[in-house]
C-alpha cells in the first residue's frame, strides 16, 4: 500500500476529476480497469501530474496509460483561463478516434468540474454537471 493513502484519497477526491476522467478514457481504450492509487503514483513519478492532481501533461498521461501519443486541444468560446483563445470552438464535432472531456461550471462559482462526454462523472452525479453550464472541452486527438 502507498504511504499516506488517506491523504492521497483526499487529494484525488477534492481535485482529481480531470485526472479521473483521463483514467476513465484509458480504461475504455484498453478494455480493463485501472487501480486509481497506482495510476496516481505513476502520474506523479512521470511528472504528468502534480501532487494536488493538477494535470500538466494530459496527452502524456493518456499515452502512458493507454499507449500511443495524444495531442490535447482546448475547445471553448472566447478566451481560456490564461487569456488565450481556445484551439477549437465549443461546438466542435469530434472526428473519428478523438475523445472528449468536458469542463462544467455553475455560474458565479469559481470551481469547475470535469466529466467525460460519454456521461461518466467521476463524482457520480455531481451538482455541477447536473445544474451547471458547459464552459470548455478537452479534445484528445491521436497523433500519427
Amino acid at each position: 500500500m502507498i504511504a499516506a493513502v488517506q491523504r492521497v484519497a483526499a487529494l484525488i477526491g477534492k481535485a482529481g476529476c480531470y485526472f479521473l476522467c483521463i483514467s476513465h478514457l484509458a480504461e475504455k481504450l484498453i478494455g480493463a480497469e485501472l487501480e486509481v492509487f497506482h495510476v496516481y503514483m505513476l502520474a506523479r513519478t512521470c511528472a504528468h501530474m502534480r501532487e494536488n492532481c493538477f494535470v500538466d501533461l494530459p496527452g502524456g498521461l493518456l499515452g502512458m496509460l493507454a499507449g500511443g501519443k495524444w495531442q490535447v486541444l482546448k475547445a471553448g468560446d472566447g478566451l481560456d483561463s490564461a487569456g488565450r483563445p481556445y484551439d477549437l470552438p465549443l461546438a466542435y464535432a469530434l472526428q473519428p478516434g478523438e475523445l472528449d472531456v468536458q469542463r462544467w461550471e455553475i455560474p458565479g462559482e469559481t470551481e469547475g468540474h470535469f466529466i467525460c462526454a460519454d456521461g461518466w462523472d467521476p463524482y457520480g452525479q455531481s451538482v455541477t454537471a447536473a445544474h451547471g453550464k458547459l464552459v470548455s472541452r478537452r479534445i484528445f486527438r491521436p497523433k500519427a
